[in-house]
């Protein structure tokens, strides 16, 4: 069964220029059920070089140069990767 926290996970260090394998990600960790928890997501992230935080806050809230991040809806259900969807100025 997927874990969508290591999903989302991957993605954003992939889009942040990083890599990190699924087992990598995992290795050591007290997983619970065998997924991630946000507890252990934030460990995970540090092995790629992110600094990550649990924050509650409306989503109109969200600031969008903390993006791409991973949002987590509610505690009983998937994580979701938010990437942001407002468009910006080109420079100049």
């Amino acid at each position: 069964m997927p874990d969508p926290l290591l999903e989302c996970l991957l993605v954003v260090v992939a889009l942040h220029g990083g890599v990190l394998s699924r087992e990598a990600a995992v290795a050591g960790l007290p997983l619970e059920g065998p997924r991630l928890t946000p507890a252990l997501t934030i460990r995970a992230a540090k092995r790629a070089a992110l600094l990550s935080r649990v924050a509650h806050q409306p989503l109109e809230r969200l600031n969008e140069s903390l993006c791409p991040s991973i949002l987590l809806l509610h505690a009983s259900r998937p994580a979701s990767c938010w990437l942001g969807t407002k468009k910006r100025k080109p420079p100049g």
